[in-house]
């Protein structure tokens, strides 16, 4: 895009509509949080049932009698289904994010195209980076947007990961994976404090409900 066809109302809809797509993006993560706690739990649960399946000894025991010789291999071959409908269950929350996030960043992007293509010295470049004690400028915002991006793009990238590394590990050590991500399962809450207040005060500034923004960045 050219640098005549950056204007200043061009780069305030395209940052608000960046901070749109982080602030779905926080919420989707949010839900995952949220919800799929137990799910690690259920998937926990399932991997200690395979562990003791394949540890015992089911020569003997009543169900090979009843399912037949490859008891353990049934019974085993139903557990990794459920645990795959479980990992599925959380890839397809993470997807969303990924979707979220990749909508995000090409926005940041194009924001950035725009900051290349303008002239540093110009009037235009001066107004997006002005700023005051009540009112951050533009420049600043697109710096918390690219917080946001960095953080969750971080954690859904280890989250996809994780579930990646559940296939290709012993089972004792699946279940010791799972207990420790529990632990770093939610973010801090410092990390959503800061990611709320970045997507609060610039919906506050620059949100569809407040059409003055333009007009103040001129004062």
């Amino acid at each position: 895009m050219l640098a005549d066809q950056w204007t200043e109302s061009r780069f305030i809809t395209t940052t608000r509509q960046a901070f749109l797509h982080a602030r779905q993006l926080l919420d989707a993560l949010s839900k995952i949080e949220d919800g799929h706690l137990d799910t690690i739990d259920s998937i926990i649960n399932q991997l200690m049932q395979k562990s003791c399946v394949e540890k015992a000894d089911l020569s003997q025991s009543q169900l090979r009698t009843k399912v037949g010789e490859h008891v353990a291999t049934l019974l085993l071959a139903k557990i990794d289904k459920h645990v795959t409908n479980l990992c599925v269950a959380i890839k397809e929350d993470l997807e969303e994010c990924q979707r979220l996030a990749d909508a995000a960043t090409r926005c940041y992007n194009c924001l950035a195209e725009g900051y290349g293509a303008i002239d540093r010295n110009g009037l235009l470049h001066e107004r997006l980076k002005r700023r005051t004690p009540k009112r951050p400028s533009i420049f600043e915002m697109c710096s918390w947007l690219d917080d946001v991006l960095t953080t969750c793009r971080q954690e859904v990238t280890e989250r996809r990961e994780l579930l990646a590394r559940l296939a290709l590990v012993r089972t004792e050590e699946a279940i010791e994976m799972l207990k420790h991500s529990k632990y770093c399962w939610k973010r801090p809450p410092s990390v959503v404090q800061r990611m709320n207040t970045y997507i609060a005060f610039t919906w506050h500034f620059i949100g569809k409900q407040n059409d003055q923004f333009q007009s103040a960045l001129v004062q």
